[in-house]
Protein backbone atom coordinates (compact mmCIF):
# COMPACT_ATOMS: atom_id res chain seq x y z
CA UNK A 1 0.00 0.00 0.00
CA UNK A 2 1.83 3.57 -1.10
CA UNK A 3 0.74 6.27 1.64
CA UNK A 4 0.82 9.70 0.88
CA UNK A 5 0.47 12.34 3.74
CA UNK A 6 -0.71 15.54 3.34
CA UNK A 7 1.30 17.68 6.37
CA UNK A 8 2.17 21.34 6.36
CA UNK A 9 5.87 20.17 7.04
CA UNK A 10 6.07 17.51 4.29
CA UNK A 11 8.23 17.87 1.65
CA UNK A 12 7.79 20.66 -0.65
CA UNK A 13 8.39 20.19 -4.42
CA UNK A 14 8.73 22.98 -7.49
CA UNK A 15 5.22 22.76 -9.09
CA UNK A 16 7.06 21.34 -12.12
CA UNK A 17 8.45 18.84 -10.31
CA UNK A 18 5.17 17.15 -8.31
CA UNK A 19 4.07 14.98 -11.91
CA UNK A 20 6.97 13.72 -12.18
CA UNK A 21 7.62 12.67 -8.52
CA UNK A 22 4.29 11.76 -7.95
CA UNK A 23 4.74 9.59 -10.47
CA UNK A 24 8.13 7.65 -9.26
CA UNK A 25 6.89 7.07 -5.98
CA UNK A 26 3.50 5.32 -6.99
CA UNK A 27 5.78 3.20 -9.25
CA UNK A 28 8.84 2.64 -7.03
CA UNK A 29 9.89 1.41 -4.14
CA UNK A 30 9.28 3.36 -1.06
CA UNK A 31 5.62 2.79 0.89
CA UNK A 32 5.28 6.07 2.09
CA UNK A 33 5.64 9.98 1.85
CA UNK A 34 4.86 12.62 3.62
CA UNK A 35 3.98 16.02 1.28
CA UNK A 36 3.05 19.76 1.55
CA UNK A 37 2.34 20.20 -1.74
CA UNK A 38 -1.79 20.21 -2.73
CA UNK A 39 -0.16 19.53 -6.29
CA UNK A 40 1.21 16.20 -5.54
CA UNK A 41 -2.01 15.00 -4.22
CA UNK A 42 -3.72 16.06 -7.24
CA UNK A 43 -0.61 14.20 -9.81
CA UNK A 44 -1.05 11.51 -7.87
CA UNK A 45 -5.14 11.45 -8.22
CA UNK A 46 -4.84 11.95 -11.33
CA UNK A 47 -2.45 8.70 -11.92
CA UNK A 48 -4.16 6.56 -10.08
CA UNK A 49 -7.56 7.63 -12.69
CA UNK A 50 -4.72 7.21 -15.86
CA UNK A 51 -4.45 3.25 -13.97
CA UNK A 52 -0.95 4.23 -13.74
CA UNK A 53 -1.50 1.81 -10.16
CA UNK A 54 -4.44 0.83 -8.79
CA UNK A 55 -6.55 2.90 -6.74
CA UNK A 56 -6.96 -0.05 -4.31
CA UNK A 57 -2.74 0.32 -3.77
CA UNK A 58 -3.17 4.22 -2.53
CA UNK A 59 -3.99 5.84 0.59
CA UNK A 60 -3.66 9.61 1.55
CA UNK A 61 -3.13 10.81 5.30
CA UNK A 62 -4.44 14.07 6.74
CA UNK A 63 -4.69 14.76 10.48
CA UNK A 64 -5.23 11.20 11.33
CA UNK A 65 -7.93 10.51 8.44
CA UNK A 66 -7.46 8.14 5.99
CA UNK A 67 -8.47 8.88 2.14
CA UNK A 68 -9.38 6.08 -0.22
CA UNK A 69 -9.45 7.31 -3.73
CA UNK A 70 -11.93 5.59 -5.63
CA UNK A 71 -11.11 4.23 -9.39
CA UNK A 72 -11.34 8.27 -10.87
CA UNK A 73 -8.83 9.17 -8.03
CA UNK A 74 -11.71 10.55 -6.56
CA UNK A 75 -12.20 10.97 -2.85
CA UNK A 76 -15.41 10.70 -1.09
CA UNK A 77 -14.16 13.14 2.06
CA UNK A 78 -12.27 16.02 2.14
CA UNK A 79 -11.27 17.28 5.92
CA UNK A 80 -10.96 21.10 6.40
CA UNK A 81 -7.52 21.88 5.54
CA UNK A 82 -6.63 18.90 3.31
CA UNK A 83 -5.81 20.53 -0.32
CA UNK A 84 -8.18 23.26 0.06
CA UNK A 85 -5.35 26.56 0.05
CA UNK A 86 -5.81 26.95 -4.36
CA UNK A 87 -9.43 26.75 -3.56
CA UNK A 88 -9.48 29.15 -0.64
CA UNK A 89 -7.46 31.63 -2.96
CA UNK A 90 -9.34 31.02 -6.26
CA UNK A 91 -13.15 31.89 -3.36
CA UNK A 92 -11.35 35.23 -2.40
CA UNK A 93 -10.21 36.15 -6.37
CA UNK A 94 -14.29 35.88 -7.30
CA UNK A 95 -15.35 36.92 -4.01
CA UNK A 96 -16.93 41.07 -4.74
CA UNK A 97 -15.12 43.74 -3.33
Amino acid sequence: MKTIEYHKNGEVFRDCDCEPLARQFLIGKEDYICVANELFITAARTLIAEKVVPHTEVQFVFNGHTLSPDCNGRLKEYPAGFCDTNEKLLCRLLHPR
